[in-house]
């Protein structure tokens, strides 16, 4: 059957926005890693240099928070204003 323009290949997939299930079992895992070991990393990082503290940030960043563009933190596209 060909595909006809405009027409969903799989219409019961996935929602637009909706979170991609398979990521979140180790999204949870890292994030409580995190707290759990949090006073350690605290300790080391007072220690680190400038250098090593921004790319740990920057690092950790990256892993737990949304990026901007993502489907879940992107508002401009309903507001109409630019982020």
């Amino acid at each position: 059957m060909p595909f006809v323009k405009g027409q969903k290949a799989n219409p019961l997939g996935r929602p637009k926005g909706g979170k991609n299930k398979a990521k979140t079992p180790i999204k949870d895992r890292l994030e409580g890693l995190l707290e759990k070991t949090y006073p350690i990393i605290e300790k080391e990082l007072e220690t680190a240099s400038p250098e090593v503290r921004r790319a740990w940030f920057v690092d950790i960043a990256n892993l737990v928070l949304p990026y901007k563009g993502h489907p879940e933190t992107d508002h401009s596209k309903k507001t109409g204003s630019q982020c």
